[in-house]
């Protein structure tokens, strides 16, 4: 396993274990100032992006998005979607279960790992 796997790992551990990530919907954790777990989930967040899409197009939106908006900045919508108008794979319902609802919290106290959410999105 590597680092970000551990990482990962870890992360979802606590994800089933506390009720804040039941209650609100990723996007609203500004709001709710409890911006501290934005991190954390964040780097889950990426890491699914990341194997869902594969390495040469996660990076081409990444690069894409730095270069549209570097002068501007952008809102988390706007990066969602970006992201999605920029891959192959229709991202929607990834990234409402992940931003807008909390419905991934189901998924994740069912024990689901990394490789589980990509074959669930990959459908």
């Amino acid at each position: 396993i590597d680092r970000m796997d551990e990482k990962t790992a870890w992360m979802l551990n606590e994800i089933s274990k506390d009720k804040t990530y039941e209650d609100i919907p990723f996007i609203d954790f500004g709001k709710e100032k409890i911006t501290d777990r934005s991190y954390g989930l964040g780097l889950v967040y990426f890491k699914l992006l990341y194997d869902l899409v594969g390495k040469e197009e996660f990076n081409d939106v990444i690069k894409g998005f730095y270069k549209d908006f570097n002068e501007t900045g952008a809102s988390t919508k706007e990066f969602l979607e970006y992201a999605n108008g920029n891959t192959e794979l229709d991202l929607d319902k990834f990234n409402q279960d992940w931003f807008y609802t909390t419905n991934y919290v189901a998924l994740v106290k069912k024990g689901y790992t990394i490789k589980d959410f990509v074959a669930y999105y990959n459908k």
